[in-house]
């Protein structure tokens, strides 16, 4: 199982690529597209790049 100090979160798609272009000689991004699914956008520095919508993105089921 993994920590929670390995996983870097964010809100939006569009602040994850954003970190992913500021850190791009460190940042690797995802390309299985199984795994981009699942909220993992990319790794930098040895955490996971999460990107986990808000509790108001959520539909109910």
């Amino acid at each position: 199982m993994n920590h929670p100090n390995e996983f870097i979160t964010f809100e939006t798609q569009t602040s994850a690529d954003r970190f992913l272009e500021e850190h791009s000689e460190e940042a690797r991004r995802e390309t299985d597209r199984r795994v981009v699914l699942r909220g993992i956008v990319g790794y930098w520095q040895g955490k996971m790049l999460v990107v986990m919508p808000s509790l108001s993105d959520l539909r109910p089921l």
